[in-house]
C-alpha cells in the first residue's frame, strides 16, 4: 500500500462511519413515519418495519459502496467463520443459560414459579422465530459488528467502541417511541433497561468478535440464540418488568466479567486492536477497503 492511500484511510473510514450513522437514522425515522402514515403497529410484519429491521445492514452496505471493493470486503466477513468450538458453544448456550438464570431470579423474588422453565419450540413457533432470528443476524450484525465495530476500533479502544455502538444500538432499538402506540407503551424504566442491556450486550459481542479474530458468524449465532432463548421463556415470565431487568442485569454482569478478565483495549488478548481480522485472511481484502 502506498503512503498516499495509507494517509487517506482514516478520512475514508470517518466518512464511511458518518454516512452509516446518517443512513441508519434516515432509514429508521423514515420507516417509523411510513408506519405512522399506514396506521400500522410496530409489532406488524410490514414493509416499513422491515426497512427499520434491516437498516443497520442496508446503511453499512451503502456506506462502503463508495469505496472500491467495499461491499465485497464487508460481505466477506460473513464467511470468516473459523473459530474454536468453545466460542460457538458460548454464543449458542450462553443466552439459554442467561434466560434460565433470569427465570430463577424471577422466582427468587417471590413470583410464582412457572410449570415449565422453557417452552419447547413447535412447528407453529417456527414462523414467529424466523423473523427475529434472520433480522437480528443479517439485518443488524453486518452493520453493528461487521462494519461499525472495526471502523471505530481504528480510532478507539475496543471497549470504547463497543460502548458507543451500544448507545447507538439502544437508541435505534427504541424506534417504536416514534409511533403513537410505542410512545404510549414505553416507560422511562423501559428506556433505561434497554440501554443497560444493549450496551452490555455490545461489550460481550465485541469480545466475541475480537476474541475470534473477527469471526462475525460467532456473533450471528449469539444474536440468534438470544432471540430464540427469549421466545422460549414461559408466557407468565416473558414480558414482565422483573425478567426484563433480570436479563439486563445478567448481561451487565457478564459484560463486567469480560472487561475484568480481558484487555479493555482489545477485549481479548488474542488479536490487536487495529487488526480484528486474523493475519492470513488477506487484511487488504477484509480491512483495507472498509
Amino acid at each position: 500500500m502506498n503512503e498516499q492511500v495509507a494517509n487517506r484511510r482514516p478520512g475514508i473510514a470517518l466518512r464511511a462511519m458518518l454516512t452509516w450513522v446518517f443512513l441508519l437514522a434516515a432509514l429508521t425515522v423514515g420507516g417509523a413515519l411510513w408506519l405512522n402514515v399506514e396506521g400500522g403497529s410496530h409489532r406488524d410484519l410490514s414493509p416499513a418495519v422491515l426497512v427499520i429491521a434491516y437498516a443497520p445492514t442496508i446503511a453499512a452496505l451503502v456506506a462502503v459502496s463508495f469505496v472500491r471493493g467495499g461491499v465485497r470486503a464487508l460481505l466477506a466477513r460473513l464467511l470468516h467463520w473459523k473459530a474454536g468450538a468453545r466460542w460457538y458453544a458460548i454464543a449458542l448456550l450462553g443466552p439459554l443459560l442467561l434466560v434460565l438464570a433470569a427465570t430463577a431470579l424471577f422466582v427468587a423474588l417471590g413470583r410464582t414459579a412457572p410449570t415449565n422453565w422453557l417452552v419447547l419450540p413447535s412447528l407453529a413457533m417456527v414462523p414467529t422465530l424466523l423473523g427475529p432470528v434472520i433480522a437480528g443476524c443479517l439485518g443488524e450484525e453486518l452493520g453493528w459488528r461487521g462494519f461499525a465495530q472495526p471502523q471505530l476500533q481504528r480510532r478507539f479502544a475496543a471497549l470504547v467502541a463497543a460502548i458507543v455502538i451500544g448507545v447507538i444500538w439502544s437508541l435505534w432499538h427504541l424506534w417504536p417511541i416514534l409511533t403513537p402506540v410505542g410512545f404510549a407503551e414505553l416507560s422511562m424504566a423501559d428506556i433505561v433497561q434497554t440501554f443497560v442491556r444493549l450496551v452490555s450486550t455490545a461489550v460481550i459481542y465485541a469480545w466475541l468478535y475480537n476474541g475470534t479474530g473477527g469471526a462475525l458468524p460467532v456473533v450471528l449465532v449469539a444474536h440468534a440464540a438470544h432471540n430464540v432463548a427469549i421466545n422460549l421463556m414461559p408466557t407468565q415470565v416473558i414480558g414482565t418488568d422483573t425478567v426484563a431487568w433480570a436479563v439486563a442485569f445478567l448481561y451487565a454482569a457478564a459484560a463486567a466479567a469480560v472487561v475484568l478478565l480481558t484487555s479493555s483495549r482489545t477485549l481479548t488478548r488474542q488479536a490487536p486492536i487495529d487488526d480484528p481480522v486474523r493475519p492470513g485472511r488477506s487484511e487488504s481484502t477484509l480491512g483495507a477497503g472498509l
